[in-house]
Parts: structure tokens; C-alpha cells; sequence
């Protein structure tokens, strides 16, 4: 899947603007941002429905954004906790930015609503981004770089975009999940529901769950499992290794 939900210039606009803005009186509060060392963590336990896009700003690109503009009006404020700091948004809720220098990894844990996770391809190739959907139906979308998406429960859509990827789709019976690897050598791995995933790019290596899947691994020479169910199975182009369950 292409994803074009890119900040880019638009970014650096926005931020020169908040610290001119009153914090915003009226949205609801989502996540807390902290660092710690060299690891950023971005954690939300309520059941507010995210609209989450990380990406780096500033010249030369010094700070990791955390920005929750919820998809509507007002916007969601986040927290700012240790080594990060608070960017006040009177209008689309208050951001959180967090020095980039020696981050290795970026962890982000959202709640039990249905969340939108956009990592953007500003983000480093150094840091190690994990992103955990939580409950809720969610739809994550991985960066240019190779990322770890966990679905968790709910009827998740995930797409890794570019980089060598592992995908994880959830962990609910009922669920019915899709996963898009994008370009890259990517793992995915299905839960317990239904799952549609296809592999594109690159040598992959997909792993059925419990229930009838449809897996198909794309260009490139892949390896196929299905697993408990009746599944379809498609190596698609190239080389590959189709194994039934």
C-alpha cells in the first residue's frame, strides 16, 4: 500500500506556529511521551480513538513529533513525560517532541480505541520502532525502514510500506485482519481470526493463523505457510515454497 500521509513541509510549518498558540483547553488527553536513554515510549491507556502520526522535524531533523489530531476537530492533547517536552496547540490538541539524537528505539502502545498509526519516513533507520495497536480496530502504517506492527486484538489493517518489516495482524478469534508487507523482505504472522495478506515485494515469509486465510506472497521468492484452517495459498511471481496446513 502506498501511504501518502507524509508531513514534509507542512510540518515545519506547523511547528514554527504552536509555540505561539494557547494550550488547547478543550481536547481530550490521549498518550504520555517519554525518553529514557536512548528509547522513546509513546503509551495510551483510554479508549480515545487515535489519530497518531510520528515523524522528524527540525533543521537537520532534531526532534522525534508526536502528533494526535484525532481525525477531527480539537484534536487530542498528549502528555509530555521525562527528556521530552510539551509543544502547546490551541487548536489541534497539545504535541510532544522528544530530542532524536542516540534514540535506538521507538515504542508506541496505544489504547482500546480504533487507532490510525502513521509512522513517517523521517524517522531514522537507527531507531527500531514497535508499534502495539491494543484493542480496537486499528490501521497502522510502517515508514521507509523496517518496523515491528502488532496488530493485537481487534480487526487490524497493517501495512509495512518499505524496509524488511515483521508483522504480527492479532490475537482475536473473530477478527478479521489484513496485512500489506509493501516492498522489503518482510515476516508476517497471523492470529488467531481470518486473515487477507499479501506479501508484494521482496522475499517474504508469510505464516497462516487458526482460521481460512488467503495469503499471498507477491513478487520475489517466498515462503507461503497455511496453517488450522482452509486456506488459500499464493506464492505469486518468482521462486517460492507454498506449504498447507
Amino acid at each position: 500500500m502506498n501511504v501518502t500521509t507524509r508531513l514534509g513541509l507542512a510540518a515545519l510549518l506547523s511547528f514554527a506556529a504552536l509555540a505561539a498558540v494557547p494550550a488547547g483547553a478543550f481536547a481530550a488527553v490521549s498518550g504520555t511521551v517519554t525518553k529514557v536513554g536512548t528509547v522513546v515510549t509513546y503509551t495510551d491507556a483510554t479508549a480515545a480513538a487515535e489519530h497518531l502520526t510520528v515523524s522528524v522535524i527540525g533543521v537537520g531533523g532534531t526532534d522525534i513529533l508526536f502528533n494526535d489530531d484525532d481525525g477531527g476537530p480539537g484534536g487530542l492533547n498528549l502528555t509530555a513525560g521525562t527528556g521530552c517536552v510539551l509543544v502547546a496547540d490551541g487548536v489541534n490538541g497539545d504535541d510532544v517532541t522528544c530530542p532524536v539524537a542516540l534514540v535506538t528505539s521507538i515504542v508506541i502502545s496505544t489504547g482500546d480505541g480504533s487507532d490510525v498509526i502513521t509512522i513517517d519516513n523521517t524517522i531514522p533507520a537507527t531507531a527500531a520502532v514497535t508499534v502495539n495497536g491494543g484493542n480496537g480496530n486499528d490501521t497502522i502504517y510502517g515508514g521507509d525502514d523496517g518496523e515491528t506492527l502488532n496488530g493485537e486484538a481487534g480487526s487490524d489493517n497493517i501495512s509495512g510500506y518499505a524496509g524488511n518489516d515483521t508483522i504480527n495482524t492479532g490475537d482475536t478469534t473473530l477478527s478479521v485482519e489484513t496485512a500489506d508487507g509493501g516492498p522489503g523482505n518482510d515476516i508476517v504472522n497471523g492470529g488467531a481470526g481470518r486473515q487477507f495478506v499479501d506479501g508484494g515485494a521482496g522475499t517474504d515469509t508469510l505464516n497462516g493463523g487458526a482460521d481460512d486465510d488467503y495469503l499471498n506472497g507477491g513478487a520475489g521468492n517466498d515462503t507461503v505457510n497455511g496453517d488450522a484452517g482452509d486456506d488459500q495459498l499464493d506464492g505469486g511471481a518468482d521462486n517460492d515454497t507454498v506449504n498447507g496446513g
